[in-house]
């Protein structure tokens, strides 16, 4: 065991209960240990390793002025029992945290595998739509004034079909993809979807004043 070690490693290697008065008389406290004084803004420090089932969990660190260090290191036996309880409550929580994590993949995996067989039944369809809409076009030809319709209407398809493939696997970190968008376009395309479906049932017009140097 190295000397320069602090008063909590050896602690917890010792698996003891250890006080700084003892090590302040021999000269042997540590930085670490001074530290630890200064942030409790006490005198000294009593460290108690939290033990359960001879496995360490953590430890505890008591700051107290120097009178108060020998009642309390006589208080060996109630420290122990605390000191134990507290192990137990952490080890407990630990399991706990650890079942919780594996029953949330166990449902994430669950829910990729249902996520990948709903994507394979919805793309077939997706695709024979778009499959019509290409089939549609040439026959309107490429100057019908449906043509900029049908686009936006593959535009969505597209969409709809990245959103399912991104559904395919939920436990993935997923990249934010940052790309140029053309907004003069996008607010075409929202307008003549809009206008479309007000025209047959309301006298509203749609007027659009673009700025063309909107980058």
């Amino acid at each position: 065991m190295g000397r320069n070690e602090s008063l909590p490693v050896r602690a917890l290697t010792q698996k003891a209960i250890l006080g700084t008065p003892e090590r302040r008389d021999r000269g042997a406290l540590t930085i670490m240990d001074e530290m630890l004084v200064h942030i409790l803004g006490s005198e000294e420090i009593l460290c108690l390793p939290l033990v359960t089932q001879n496995e360490t969990v953590g430890i505890f660190v008591i700051g107290a002025e120097r009178a108060a260090m020998a009642p309390i290191a006589a208080q060996s036996r109630l420290l122990t029992l605390y000191a134990d309880q507290v192990a137990m409550s952490l080890r407990l929580d630990q399991m706990r945290k650890a079942q919780t994590r594996l029953y949330q993949a166990g449902r994430l995996a669950a829910s990729s595998a249902l996520a990948r067989k709903v994507a394979h039944e919805v793309n077939n369809p997706l695709s024979i739509i778009k499959n019509y809409l290409k089939i549609l076009g040439m026959k309107l030809g490429a100057d019908n004034m449906a043509q900029d319709e049908l686009r936006i209407v593959n535009e969505e398809i597209d969409r709809v079909a990245l959103i399912i493939r991104q559904l395919t696997d939920l436990t993935s970190e997923k990249d934010r993809v940052r790309q140029a968008v053309d907004v003069n376009g996008l607010l075409r395309d929202l307008a003549t979807i809009i206008e479309k479906s007000f025209s047959t049932a309301s006298r509203i017009r749609f007027h659009l004043d673009l700025d063309p140097a909107l980058p």
